[in-house]
């Protein structure tokens, strides 16, 4: 099946889907500039290279996840690297970095936030292939790699992502078919 929309009407149809996920998303101010990670906070680290890997900041330091996850910019906080939200205990469940002129490749580390429920890398400038470890976020529900400079083949590992509602790969440069693992994705509503 093949679906022709516009580039302008899918980020149109995109910037309301977020507005209903979520109404109360803001952009904050811009995410500090310097800093170290520590083994207390993994997850920290894994959000803060991979925003270092796509042209963010440099690195974000703490000594626990919580207050990590303060300076990542979680709903609660006006400061750090927008569009990240945690648990109260620090856990990444949510990056939303939509529009954020990001470049580069997605950085394969993002696989080990097993908690995510959303990410959003949608109409940036990422290159190179969807790192197969993507298939390890078995609690995502939407995956938002819509125009972007991505090549390559759909790895079959996303099709472990069965909770997954929303899929959105339009306008790249993909190669090849669904995989089969795809048939897996029972739960999926837009592709």
């Amino acid at each position: 099946m093949t679906l022709s929309i516009s580039k302008k009407d899918a980020i149109s149809v995109m910037a309301m889907a977020l507005a209903m996920v979520s109404p109360s998303l803001a952009f904050r101010s811009p995410p500090p500039t310097a800093t170290t990670c520590t083994s207390a906070s993994p997850q920290c680290c894994w959000v803060a290279e991979s925003w270092k890997k796509m042209g963010g900041i440099t690195s974000v330091s703490s000594t626990n996840a919580t207050a990590c996850c303060s300076r990542l910019g979680s709903r609660t906080q006006t400061s750090g690297i927008s569009g990240v939200t945690c648990t109260s205990s620090g856990i990444v469940t949510q990056i939303r970095w939509g529009s954020k002129s990001l470049r580069g490749s997605i950085p394969s580390s993002l696989g080990n936030l097993r908690n995510l429920t959303i990410l959003y890398l949608y109409n940036n400038q990422l290159s190179g292939s969807i790192p197969s470890s993507l298939g390890n976020l078995v609690n995502l529900h939407s995956l938002g790699l819509v125009d972007n400079r991505l090549s390559g083949s759909i790895p079959s590992p996303l099709g472990n992502l069965v909770n997954l509602k929303y899929l959105g790969l339009n306008f790249n440069s993909l190669s090849g078919s669904l995989p089969s693992s795809f048939g897996r994705l029972r739960n999926l509503e837009q592709l």
